[in-house]
């Protein structure tokens, strides 16, 4: 199977960025207009993503906020938002937000929320990316799968 180096940018904080270079297979690149409106792309980006944002999990949470970034207390987890920029064929990457967050599920609304903003807002932005395009990949709290996920609790 062909494969294209991608970059993986976090963002944990302002000051700090993490940055890893990885092998994707070319189907995630040359077919990345297809995000956010193909099941299959969708599901194809989320499994080559997830270890990725896993693998880097514990030094995102060294390099992000001791706070909440909604409402200041101890943050207890870390939010990972992936966006794709793989469309860009001459320098396709990932970004990745790292958000700090305590253990109150409204703190975690709002967060992913914003972000979930910000994504569309730079997806605007782009004139090669489709309106639409961004999505948010939400893990099950107790399995850690995406399979069967509900927004509630």
């Amino acid at each position: 199977m062909a494969s294209c180096s991608v970059r993986f940018e976090f963002y944990c904080s302002e000051a700090q960025e993490l940055k890893y270079t990885y092998d994707l297979p070319r189907s995630l690149i040359s077919k990345a207009q297809a995000a956010g409106q193909n099941a299959g792309y969708n599901d194809l980006f989320v499994a080559t993503v997830l270890p990725f944002m896993k693998e880097h999990e514990a030094a995102c949470r060294g390099a992000s906020n001791l706070f909440c970034e909604n409402c200041g207390l101890f943050a207890i987890n870390i939010l990972q938002s992936p966006m794709s920029w793989l469309h860009m064929a001459e320098d396709p990457f990932v970004s990745i937000w790292v958000s700090s967050v305590c253990g109150k599920g409204e703190c975690e609304t709002r967060i992913r929320q914003e972000i979930q903003d910000t994504m569309c807002e730079l997806a605007q932005e782009d004139p090669h990316r489709r309106p639409r395009t961004c999505m948010e990949i939400l893990l099950c709290k107790v399995c850690g799968k995406t399979e069967g996920i509900k927004r509630c609790g």
